[in-house]
């Protein structure tokens, strides 16, 4: 009886392996055709971006006591005391007497979050505060009548604001900046200890958030922006939370923290998760653009093979 089980097992393993590999040469063939065809049409994804916390870290930027101040580009961190050296320039607190907030050209009808429409006091906003559409914005270039609402020898102060984003066409962005002061409001060391803007056009912003810790996988990518509360399945991508990961997969790892063969993220690696990424693929979705962030862009033949590749690696 053993030896006949033995051989029963043995049969029933070299089928396994007999029908494996004709699996993976149906599919190969089957994807190098499609992709063929794919080469030439193009295929670009067509998923909205995800809204993300753009951090600056910490950058004590200092505020000098004079007419000019500081002129700060919050897209690219370029600032400086003359506006021409930090072109593009978003926010720019200044004064001699208190802290005045001078606008750029755009947008109109003023940038920072103040008391009321147009008026010319900002607000000192409480941490959490919605930044948004709906939010009251104003010139605020009134060194006087700001130099009410702040705390001094204290960096809690978040100014709220608004800005065009050069490089997402000028479309209007949401952030925020903290700025420190000592014994006065013109007083010097005073700075912009840190700020934040949302990733996404339209879409505000809470005063001093920061970015999520943990990472979403989601399809074939791993996006260490999104807030867990947004890592949800999209199409046929499935989605996972990795709560305990600081960053994502190490250049050339493609299962941790994200398992990207486990396309669908429902009961580990099978070949549903081939025909689920096939599906996504032709359909344009972000999800399958294989080893990226999710974000829009186009997809690539390559994005296939690298997830094929994956797929019959194993793991995970």
């Amino acid at each position: 009886m053993a030896t006949a089980q033995s051989v029963v097992t043995d049969g029933s393993n070299s089928c396994n392996v007999r029908e494996h590999a004709s699996l993976r040469k149906r599919l190969e063939g089957h994807f190098a055709a499609m992709a063929a065809v794919c080469a030439v049409s193009g295929v670009v994804a067509a998923d909205k971006a995800e809204a993300a916390v753009v951090y600056s870290g910490v950058v004590n930027i200092s505020i000098p006591s004079t007419t000019a101040g500081v002129y700060l580009n919050v897209v690219t961190g370029v600032n400086n005391i003359a506006p021409a050296s930090a072109p593009g320039w978003d926010v720019n607190p200044w004064s001699t007497t208190g802290l005045g907030l001078f606008n750029p050209a755009a947008p109109t009808g003023g940038v920072y979050v103040g008391t009321a429409a147009a008026g010319t006091q900002s607000s000192n906003l409480a941490p959490g505060t919605l930044i948004g559409p709906a939010s009251l914005f104003g010139s605020n270039n009134s060194a006087a009548a700001n130099s009410t609402v702040y705390n001094l020898n204290s960096s809690s102060n978040i100014v709220g604001f608004r800005f065009q984003n050069e490089a997402n066409g000028n479309q209007i962005h949401y952030g925020w900046m903290r700025i420190s002061f000592s014994t006065g409001y013109a007083t010097l060391p005073r700075a912009i200890v840190e700020y934040a803007y949302e990733s996404q056009a339209g879409v505000g912003i809470l005063a001093g958030a920061l970015p999520v810790s943990g990472v979403c996988c989601r399809g074939a990518t791993c996006n260490a922006t999104v807030a867990q509360a947004s890592c949800a399945g999209s199409g046929a991508a499935g989605a996972s939370f990795a709560a305990t990961a600081s960053a994502c997969n190490a250049g050339g790892s493609t299962i941790t923290p994200c398992c990207y063969a486990d396309y669908n993220k429902v009961s580990g690696i099978s070949v549903q998760d081939i025909f689920d990424f096939l599906g996504d693929w032709f359909a344009g979705s972000s999800y399958a653009r294989f080893g990226t962030d999710g974000s829009a862009g186009s997809l690539a033949v390559q994005n296939i093979f690298d997830f094929l590749a994956a797929w019959f690696a194993g793991g995970c």
